[in-house]
Order: structure tokens, then C-alpha cells, then sequence
């Protein structure tokens, strides 16, 4: 029997004993953990900690008391809390410690602009950004990677300055393809990793549980809190027999694919077991668990053995396999383990596979296939063949390609169809160039790629033929949904192992079998192509590495900075999406109701697109112009219900966006299958989407979407789908969000009588936090500032600050009190339950308020003062900070809700130093001057009131002449007024109302304010390279008590008051308290 399929449940599932076959390790598994091996070459400082994983499942078994898989033993090993943790199978959420962070190009540019929000100075935990997508084919590899680096040196020159800024290793363009780097250097039997590709379980070969996910998922690790997966289930693949002739690992998962289809592993880690397993090599098990993936699975995984300990040994690591073997027990299934559900594949009957086209879950065996591609009226000539990609472009893979070649070749004949050859890294195109198999695949008719993702993800300028016309190409890639990897709807494309990719591009037919056809030599005769042959690793026992690729992060980071151009295209700041208002969302419009089949790539396509990765608003101009409209049948058209027209969803959601309606897209079965890509979830949210309502979701999408604040909701009736219509509206009751509770939306069809649907969801109590605070980086922000709030109380407790004031007779004493906030700001600003202090007065007593993070109602993190008195008839005067005397609540007020918008803004548009001297420094700057000299020269009154005045009116000034300048009047009834003149209204208002404030410092103000937004003032800024070299040479930024040294046109965090106490939840130390950087998304 080739294969059979067990749905196992709770209460009779069957325990899967391995008996005989299973090879005892070299060494005993109960020798020392008690060791200090590092993870890679790379990190002298990062260890495998297999003595804590051992005592964290020492804790869960006696817990449990069951045995377990080997999937449940590396996640239970690295919960963060063994002890308290719910755990179930399928139901609960687990909080994970992983071991380390990956990410590549085009999705690293959004995490690292997420984590730059967090404000922390470097990752937590060890990370690293491979360049490998944005590469795209259309000559070779040596002159397509010259004109990658040339387009995208904006984009890696931010990647490679941020990994340096932030202690993360950086591979560059060229180095290889993310999961064939992990797996050479980082994976570890026994380790937990999380990576922003969805191919990330890549890794599983070497016994990891590597787990893709999205960029913010990559920043709650980078920031080193823990990360949230749903307890997977756990479905067992038991391997019988033994591979021989034409089949290869590749088919494996070809027919589980087959078997379990696109959504059959959704929720559950796919193992491998049993004693076909350790006739597979490490490589080949990594593409087993690569293209897991493509079945939905959350990971796939292998048990640690022999195979694995001689690729770490070949890879210069053998003290991890030494290690391993020293773990080896638990680095596979108890005996007795249970599994959900039970695959048994005989390999000894498994034939060769080719899956597709649009699928990869289409599996035909290749006995049939030709038959397959007759009754379908597939494109019958092969066109193009490719070998390659993250799932087959190891050692053993371009071995067996070019034995299939040479054959070939020494009957006199090349590849008929095109063929193209992508190494999987820099190691494997030198060692291949080494031993001989690049130049024959060369000699054969292949094109050598540059080692990167290229036509696999979409990153081809194919010109072989016109967009439109149907084609059939076959490769070795992973996926092969409609124009993924031409952009052309009307391929046909096949996925399956190199070996026959090698052989259908000599006969350039799809109904070519290489197992009983035969082709004609040189010579006339006929011959049938040998099976194909190959080593695993190098005979030599050694890779070359070929050139150095890698950047380490260097020793001393505090000069680095990292540059984003406010006018570039490519690259964009991340703002804070706007938190729920806490009410049901009624009258909402259907953007589109997609029809079938939904993946990442159609919700937000790569290719072309790639390249806007790192700048939210321009990707959003591609958001689901893939996605098929039930309405009409055609794709990126949609009808605008507010204008009647037709035009691209962008366009359409846009316009919602801009009249403040948010809106609603109705899914069908495994909506956002594919990718780990965040901006799927990004692109929607940032559009003014509310909810995405489907009848199920793949899984990584789903957790985007929460990430991001949006809704993820599914018909609890699945059938309901079919009783929306694209023209109908919907309420959705968000009041009635709640753990395990199902949502009401009421449909109000164009047509008919109101009626109302289910919608379940898999919120829990944390999440539904995300959704109501606008995203899981604001709650996070929301958190941090809180924390960091109360470490700043706890240290001023009791502690006495002397000043000496020019005006004053002695010393004024300040004494810090903690008393409730002043009420104005308890009305003003939603503190959600912050404990901050302010001042009571004493005798002789200056009023200060420590500064406070505000959680303002727009989800931004400000670090302000609240306020201050000061005795009657002191004259005070300070000349080292922003005033950090106002006179009255009122001006804190003003300048918490006014003043920090508008100088983010300003330091956006030139540069973090420029703005901290503008209006942060000492008697430096002109404004400054212009301060002092009136407020001492010429009113010789009050400075904490004028200051107030002046700098506040002063960026108002500013703001107002920008806004002139895109919007020049606003109407008042018939009357319109200009727009600069809103500030002078306000300064009267002010003047009239307030008591104790100053006209002529609003007015100074605004005249200064005017003149710079003008730009008249500009040449008084001081030249952005002396700024850089002072702070280069003189660590100024560090130097100043009340500021932190930042990222030049970056962000900024203008921090006060030192915390030296370390957070005594993650250990990190929290040098400052508070930041005017908006925090988001």
C-alpha cells in the first residue's frame, strides 16, 4: 500500500511506536548538557541552551504525564512560563522564548521600520536579514546582481546601516536565498525559530521548528517579549520503505500535498517519522519540511539523526552535532506519542510526482501525467524549465540535475526548452563551480542565476512570450499560483523535483516520462535516460564558502545612523493606526466579495511590486488587484457605491478613505493561503479596511490581520457566504468582540429585508487588546511607556533636587510628591489607568511635574511635562532646555496636544540633529537668541511665559504656512479665510481668555514660525555634516542630560530624566524614560 490517511481522534488515538529501524545515537543521551556551544560561527555570545529546554519539559511532563511528539517537545521547552502555561492541543495560546529572529529583504524593511518604533537600541535576540528577493532574472546572475544593488541601493544601504545600528547580522545581495543560509549556518536540531517567510520551516531539516510569520510577530521577539502561537496539533507523516530510482524527497511532499490539499495542515505541525526517514538526506528533509508551506502547515519537521550530525559536520559545526547527540532523546518522539492524525507513505511504492498548474496541491504521479495534461488541453510544449529555489537548490540537488545532463550530453543533445539554474547560496555556487556540476549544467544549455529568489517569487523579466498567451513551464520551485512567477495569468506552471525538470526540458514536452520514455541521440539511436545520481555533501567533505558575503554588526554602534529620505518612494516611516472609537460600525460597504481561491500573492502581489516594500502607502496601490470579483467575474474592478463608477480596488478604497467609511471584503475558503507577507494585512488596514470576512483563513494571515488592528472573522455557518451580495451593507456589532464569543453583522441588502449572520473569531483576551488599541505595536507601546512610567516614579521617590536660579536669593528646593494628575489632563488626555505624578507645594518650594508618557487618544507615545508654579515674583531663568517651566496647565496642555506633531514632522523633513538645535538646545540657535533677548532685554518679565508663548506659536507658525500651501482657505458660511491666519485667531483667543499668559510671545512666535515655514530662515540651520561629525567626534547627543542619541532623519526620542534600573521582566535596560516618537503601526 503506497499511502493511507488516519483521522485520529481524542479519545482513540493511536500511539505510534518506533521499533527496530531507529538507530541509537554515537553518544549517550544522558552525557552533560551543562555546555557552552554557540548557535554559529557568526555569534561568539548566543548559546544552545539544551540544559533549560531539559528542565522546562521536565516541568511540563509532570504536568502532562503523557508522552509527547517531537513538536510539542521544542515548543514546550521554550514556553516562557513551564510552569503556569495553559496547555491543549489545537485550544490554547502558548507564549514562546524563540532562540533567534530571520528576515528577508523585502519583508525586513516593514519589521525593521516596526521595531525602529519601539525605540529600543538593538534586537534582544539574535536576528539576521538576508537580501535575496529583489533580484530580479533577465541576463545572469554576475550582471542581474550589479543592477539589483544599483536600483536597490537605497533600500540596502537602509537594511545594512539598520542591522548595524541595531546588533543584527546582515547577508548581502548575492549571499543567497534566506532559508539555504539558515540551514548552513543557524539551524540547530532542538531550536525554535521564527522567520518573516513563510518558507522559513525550511529549517526542520536539521530538527528545528522554524515558524514563518509576520514582521510584527519578528518585532514582539526582536524586542524580546514573548511570541504567541496557537497550541498547533500535531498531524504524523510515518515513513516506511526506501527511495530508489527517479523519486526523491521532493515527491514526498508533492503527495502529501496531494493528500492533505492547501488547507489540510492549517493548525498543525507536520512530523516525520518512522524508519524511511533515515534513508533521506538533511537537505532533502529540508525540502520535505520547506514546502509545508504550501499545505498550510505551521511548520514540518524531522527527528534528529546520523544524516543531520554529517551535514552540521560538513557545515563546520560539528560541536553542535557532538552536542545533539548529547540531547539526542529528546530530540524526537516519545515512544507512545500521540498524533491528531496519521499519514503512512511507503516509499519503496512512491513514484515520481509533478503537481499543478495553479495549484500545488493538484498531485498527479508522472505514470499519469501525460495523460493528465491531454484530458485537461494543457499547453503541451514545454517552454521553459527551472531548477532552483529555496526548496531544491542544495548540493545533492545540483548533483543529481547534472548527472541527468551529462547523460544527455554524452548522447550528443542540450535542453530543448530554455533552462535556467539558481544556486541556493554563495557556498553552493562555488562548490558546484568547484566540482564540476555548474559547468556541466552550463554546457548543457542552462542560464546560472544569481543566487536569490528571482523567477520563483515573480522576480523575472520573462521574454520568451507575450503576456496573455498560454504556455506550460515546469520547475522545481514551491508554488505555482496564477501568474506567480511571469506575472502571466495564462501559464500553466508545474511544479516538481530537478531531477525531472532536467529531464522534461531535454524532450521539451509535458508528456515526456523519463522512466519509460526514450529520446533519440546525436547518432540516431535511442536511448533511455539513467536515473538520476548524486551526493548528498561534497565527496572532498568540505564546502568552499565562495565570496564573503556577511556584514556582523560592529562592536561599537553608537555612531551608526540610519537614513530615511521623507521624499523617497521606496522607503516610509511607519504612522500609528488609529485606535477602535469603542462603537458598532454601521453602513459599512463591501470593498469586493472575492470569489475562490484568495492567496498573499493576490491580495498583495510581489514582482514588480517588491520593490515598494519598505513604503506602505505606494504598496497599498497593488491591495488585492489579484482578487477576483464575484460581482463581475474580473479582477481589480469593483464598483464605488458612493459614485456608482467602476475602478481598481485601490482607487475605490481610497476614495472610502478619504469620506471617512471604512469598509469590509468578503472572502471565500483559505483567504491569504501563501506568503507570511504583513502587508497583506498592512495594506487593508492602512486603507481604512475594518474587517475581512471569510469562511476560513490560512493561518499566518489571520495573525497578521490581528497584529495590525484589523478584523479576522469567519462565517460561523460557512454557507452564509453565498447569501452576501458586493452591493450590500453591513453593520458589525465590534461591541460584542469578546474571547469565544461569536460578533452579529446585519446585512442590508439593496433589495430586501435586513437580516443578520454569525461571525466567529479566534480572539483571545490579549488580542482583542490589539483590535480595541488600534494594533499590537500600539498595545505593546501603550505597555512600555506605563512600565517605564512607574520605574520613573519609583526612582524619585524621596529624592531632594537643588537648583540654583539667577533671580533667587539661596537655592530653591525641589521635593517630589506624588499626587493625582491636574484634572484639565484627566479630561483631555485618556491616560487607560497610567500612574503618573505631579508636584504638591511647600514652602520655598519650585513646582515641578516629572516628565510623563501620555497615551494620548490617538495611540501616540509622548514623553511631556504636565506643568508647573513658582513662587510669586521669583524671576526664573534657565537656559539649557525647551521650557521645561510653563506657566499654567493650559500651556502644557497646548503643547502636549500641538507641539510634538509638528516637530516630528519638522525633524523629518531635516534631520534629528537640525531639529534639536533649532528648538531643543542651549543658547545655540537663533530662535533661542531671539528669546532671550526679549524676554530678558526688552519685557524683562516672566521667561517661563513668554518661552511657553513663543515656542509653541512659533512651530504653529510654521505648520500653519504648510498648510497654506496645499490648502489655502477654509470657509467660515460664504466667507473664505485664509488658512495662515489661524494661528493669530488663536493667539487672540488665547490672550483674551487665559489669564497670565503673553500676546507679544505668540506673536514673536508666529513671526518666526512664518519666516522658517517660508524659508527664509533656513540658511540659519546649521550644515547637516557638521552636525554628523560633531556628533561622530564629540557623542554630543549622548552628552546632553536631556536627550538621546538617535537615528539621523530617522525618528527621534527626546527622553528626559535617566532610569538606570533594567526592566526585571526582560533584563533590557531602560535608559530613558518616554519619546515624542509616534509609535506604530
Amino acid at each position: 500500500m503506497l499511502a493511507s490517511r488516519q483521522l485520529l481522534g481524542a479519545a482513540q488515538r493511536r500511539a505510534v511506536i518506533q521499533h527496530g529501524m531507529r538507530r541509537t545515537m554515537a553518544t549517550a543521551s544522558d552525557a552533560s548538557l551543562d555546555q557552552k556551544v554557540t548557535q554559529n560561527i557568526h555569534e561568539k555570545n548566543n548559546f544552545i541552551n539544551y540544559k533549560k529546554m531539559s528542565e522546562n519539559l521536565a516541568i511540563v511532563r509532570g504536568r502532562l504525564n503523557r508522552p509527547l511528539t517531537y513538536a510539542e517537545k521544542i515548543l514546550y521547552s521554550h514556553l516562557d512560563d513551564p510552569h503556569g502555561q495553559e496547555i491543549e492541543r489545537g485550544s490554547s495560546y502558548l507564549r514562546l522564548r524563540p532562540d533567534r529572529v530571520a528576515c528577508q529583504d523585502a519583508t525586513a524593511q516593514m519589521a525593521i521600520l516596526q521595531f525602529m518604533s519601539a525605540g529600543m537600541p538593538s534586537v534582544a535576540n539574535p536576528t539576521t536579514v538576508h537580501c535575496d528577493h529583489l533580484i530580479e532574472a533577465q541576463i545572469g546572475g554576475d550582471k542581474d546582481l550589479a543592477r539589483a544593488i544599483s536600483i536597490n541601493k537605497e533600500v540596502y544601504d537602509f537594511l545594512a546601516t539598520a542591522c548595524a545600528k541595531y546588533n543584527i547580522g546582515f547577508w548581502k545581495p548575492g549571499s543567497g536565498i534566506i532559508h539555504q543560509i539558515l540551514l548552513e549556518n543557524y539551524a540547530f536540531p532542538g531550536g525554535l525559530l521564527i522567520g518573516t517567510d513563510s518558507h522559513t520551516p525550511n529549517a526542520g531539516g536539521l530538527g528545528m521548528c522554524a515558524i514563518g510569520v509576520g514582521g510584527a510577530d519578528a518585532v514582539d521577539v526582536m524586542a524580546n517579549l514573548p511570541w504567541e502561537l496557537k497550541a498547533p496539533k500535531v498531524i504524523g507523516v510515518k515513513l516506511t520503505g526506501q527511495m530508489s530510482g527517479w523519486t526523491s524527497p521532493k515527491d514526498i511532499i508533492l503527495k502529501v500535498a496531494g493528500i492533505l490539499t492547501v488547507k489540510g495542515g492549517t493548525g498543525a505541525i507536520v512530523e516525520y517519522h518512522g524508519p524511511g526517514v533515515n534513508g533521506i538526506s538533511c537537505t532533502g528533509m529540508a525540502t520535505i519540511c520547506n514546502m509545508g508551506a504550501e499545505i498550510g502547515a505551521t511548520t514540518s519537521l524531522f527527528p534528529f539523526n546520523d544524516r543531520m550530525y554529517d551535514y552540521l559536520a560538513v557545515t563546520k559545526r560539528k560541536d553542535i552535532g557532538d552536542f545533539s547527540r548529547a540531547y539526542a532523546k529528546e530530540l524526537r518522539e516519545d515512544e507512545g506519542a500521540e498524533y491528531d492524525e496519521l499519514i503512512e507513505i511507503n516509499l519503496s511504492e512512491l513514484e515520481p510526482h509533478i503537481n499543478g498548474p495553479f495549484t500545488p496541491d493538484l498531485a498527479t504521479p508522472i505514470s499519469k501525467f501525460s495523460e493528465a495534461v491531454k484530458a485537461n488541453n494543457w499547453p503541451e510544449e514545454l517552454k521553459v524549465g527551472l531548477i532552483g529555489s529555496c526548496t531544491n537548490s542544495s548540493y545533492e540537488d545540483m548533483s543529481r540535475a547534472a548527472s541527468i545532463a551529462r547523460d544527455a550530453l554524452d548522447h550528443g543533445i542540450k535542453a530543448k526548452a530554455l533552462f535556467t539554474v539558481t544556486p541556493g547560496s554563495e557556498q553552493i555556487r562555488a562548490t558546484i563551480e568547484r566540482d564540476g556540476q555548474l559547468a556541466t549544467l552550463e554546457e548543457f544549455g542552462g542560464m546560472v542565476l544569481a543566487n536569490a529568489c528571482g523567477p520563483c517569487i515573480g522576480q523575472w523579466d520573462r521574454k520568451d512570450v507575450k503576456k496573455g498567451e498560454a504556455n506550460s513551464i515546469i520547475s522545481s520551485y514551491n508554488r505555482n499560483f496564477t501568474g506567480r512567477n511571469d506575472a502571466n495569468p495564462a501559464t500553466h506552471a508545474f511544479v516538481t523535483s530537478p531531477d525531472l525538470v532536467v529531464a522534461m526540458t531535454i524532450a521539451g514536452s509535458l508528456h515526456f516520462n523519463p522512466l519509460t520514455d526514450k529520446l533519440v541521440g546525436k547518432d540516431g539511436k535511442e536511448f533511455l535516460l539513467k536515473a538520476p545520481s548524486g551526493n548528498g555533501l561534497p565527496a572532498s567533505g568540505s564546502f568552499d564558502p565562495g565570496q564573503n558575503t556577511y556584514q556582523a554588526p560592529p562592536t561599537e554602534r553608537s555612531g551608526v545612523s540610519v537614513a530615511v529620505s521623507p521624499t523617497s518612494d521606496r522607503l516610509q516611516l511607519l504612522e500609528p493606526f488609529k485606535a477602535w472609537d469603542g462603537k458598532d460600525a454601521e453602513n459599512l460597504p463591501i470593498l469586493i466579495k472575492c470569489h475562490g481561491k484568495t492567496t498573499t500573492d493576490h491580495i498583495s502581489m510581489a514582482g514588480p511590486w517588491l520593490k515598494y516594500r519598505g513604503h506602505l502607502d505606494n504598496i497599498s496601490n497593488n491591495m488585492l488587484i489579484g482578487a477576483i470579483n464575484s460581482a463581475n467575474g474580473e479582477a481589480n474592478k469593483v464598483q464605488n457605491y458612493t459614485t456608482g463608477e467602476w475602478d481598481a480596488v485601490p482607487a475605490t478604497a481610497r476614495d472610502y478613505k478619504s469620506k471617512n467609511i471604512p469598509w469590509v471584503v468578503i472572502g471565500d475558503w483559505n483567504y491569504g493561503e501563501g506568503s507570511s507577507r504583513e502587508h497583506a494585512a498592512l495594506e487593508p488596514r492602512h486603507l481604512g479596511g475594518l474587517a475581512i470576512i471569510t469562511r476560513s483563513f490560512a493561518r499566518i494571515h489571520e495573525t497578521n490581520l490581528k497584529k495590525q488592528g484589523m478584523l479576522p472573522l469567519t462565517f460561523a455557518n460557512p454557507e452564509d457566504y453565498d447569501k452576501i451580495h458586493p452591493e450590500d451593507k453591513v453593520d458589525l456589532l465590534c461591541t460584542e468582540l469578546e474571547v469565544g464569543k461569536p460578533l452579529t453583522m446585519r446585512v442590508h441588502p439593496k433589495d430586501g429585508k435586513t437580516f443578520e449572520v454569525k461571525l466567529a473569531h479566534t480572539y483571545n483576551a490579549p488580542q482583542v487588546e490589539w483590535f480595541k488599541n488600534g494594533s499590537a505595536l500600539n498595545t505593546m507601546a501603550k505597555a512600555n511607556a506605563a512600565k517605564a512610567l512607574t520605574q520613573c516614579i519609583d526612582g524619585l521617590r524621596g529624592i531632594d533636587l537643588h537648583y540654583s536660579y539667577k533671580a533667587a536669593k539661596a537655592p530653591i528646593r525641589l521635593t517630589w510628591r506624588l499626587s493625582p494628575p491636574p484634572p484639565i489632563l484627566n479630561r483631555s488626555h485618556a491616560f487607560h489607568g497610567l500612574d503618573h505624578s505631579a508636584v504638591q507645594p511647600g514652602p520655598d518650594t519650585l513646582i515641578c511635574v516629572p516628565p510623563a508618557p501620555v497615551y494620548a487618544p490617538d495611540h501616540s507615545s509622548y514623553c511631556r511635562l504636565l506643568g508647573c508654579q513658582h513662587p510669586v515674583g521669583v524671576g526664573l531663568y534657565r537656559t539649557n532646555t525647551f521650557p521645561l517651566i510653563h506657566a499654567n496647565l493650559f500651556h502644557a496642555f497646548l503643547n502636549t496636544i500641538a507641539l510634538v506633531p509638528l516637530l516630528e514632522r519638522f525633524e523629518t523633513e531635516h534631520g534629528t540633529l537640525t531639529s534639536l538645535l533649532l528648538f531643543f538646545g542651549p543658547l545655540s540657535t537663533i530662535p533661542a537668541i531671539i528669546y532671550v533677548v526679549l524676554e530678558r532685554g526688552v519685557l524683562r518679565g516672566n521667561t517661563a511665559v513668554l518661552g511657553a508663548s513663543l515656542w509653541v506659536f512659533l512651530l504653529l507658525g510654521m505648520e500653519a504656512i504648510k498648510t497654506y500651501r496645499t490648502n489655502p482657505h477654509f470657509k467660515v458660511g460664504t466667507v473664505q479665510v485664509p488658512t495662515w491666519t489661524t494661528p493669530l485667531v488663536l493667539a487672540v483667543f488665547i490672550s483674551v481668555l487665559v489669564k497670565n499668559t503673553s500676546f507679544l510671545g505668540h506673536l514673536c512666535g508666529l513671526a518666526v514660525g512664518y519666516l522658517f515655514g517660508l524659508g527664509y530662515l533656513k540658511f540659519l540651520a546649521p550644515p547637516e555634516k557638521i552636525l554628523r561629525w560633531v556628533e561622530g567626534k564629540m557623542n554630543l547627543l549622548g552628552r546632553l542630560p536631556h536627550y538621546v542619541s538617535v537615528d539621523q532623519k530617522t525618528y527621534g526620542r527626546f527622553g528626559v530624566l535617566p532610569v538606570s534600573t533594567p526592566d526585571p521582566e526582560s533584563g533590557i535596560q531602560m535608559s530613558y524614560l518616554g519619546s515624542t516618537q509616534r509609535l506604530g503601526p
